[in-house]
């Protein structure tokens, strides 16, 4: 017989699912309409900035891949540890690299998905409804 979910392990499953949509589509609109034109606009974005043209470039390249496949382990609930840690190193070499573009707006959102992958890894022990649970992974 299956346990009913509690109000904590609902909030939680629907607080992933929201999130990963939103990781995953970050990612996966960029790929989608058009990969150079991501690159040129984000590292175009350095030019007026200390930070070196190919350091910039070197990290766009990547960074929608890496995004829809930690947003994609969101969705599923799969190495939850691990995937939120992920994102949470992730938003901070973002952040760096807002704050350089002296961007204080775009680090305020960054922070906020901190805070919530934060909420995420606190309290994981509510993950219902993915395939760490499936596993008994918590």
């Amino acid at each position: 017989m299956m346990k009913t979910m509690t109000d904590k392990e609902l909030a939680y499953v629907l607080l992933r699912l929201v999130i990963g949509i939103s990781i995953y589509m970050h990612g996966a609109i960029r790929v989608v309409t058009g990969l150079r034109n991501f690159v040129d606009k984000m590292s175009g974005g350095f030019a007026e900035t200390p930070m070196p043209m190919w350091i910039a470039r070197g990290f766009a390249w990547p960074l929608p891949f890496i995004v829809m496949l930690l947003g994609a382990f969101l969705l599923l609930g799969i190495f939850m540890r691990q995937t939120l840690a992920c994102c949470m190193l992730l938003t901070a070499a973002l952040t760096f690299g807002t704050a350089v573009k002296q961007d204080w707006m775009a680090a305020s959102i960054q922070l906020s998905y901190t805070l919530a992958f934060f909420v995420l890894l606190a309290f994981r022990e509510w993950n219902r409804w993915s395939v760490d649970d499936r596993l008994g992974k918590k």
